[in-house]
């Protein structure tokens, strides 16, 4: 499968090193070297931001109490395997 887990660290390590390589190419400049680090941050606040975090399942209530009020409920099951 091309894309899984690791394809948005995959693809934003190969974008930095891409532009990394165009800025060594074209003579290391002070905002080419912003431009790097800008998109390395980028990258890694995007992640920070977007990685799933787990959650006590009972800080919500049963979800058979949510199913019958009305309200949408998004129901995850996870394996491992």
């Amino acid at each position: 499968m091309l894309l899984n887990q690791y394809s948005y660290v995959i693809l934003s390590g190969l974008a930095i090193a891409a532009l990394l390589v165009w800025a060594v190419a074209r003579g290391l400049r002070p905002e080419r070297l912003v431009a790097v680090a800008a998109l390395g941050l980028g990258c890694a606040l995007a992640f920070w931001m977007f990685t799933p975090e787990a959650t006590d399942p009972s800080a919500s209530g049963p979800p058979a109490a949510s199913i019958g009020a009305g309200t949408p409920v998004l129901l995850e099951f996870q394996s491992p395997y």
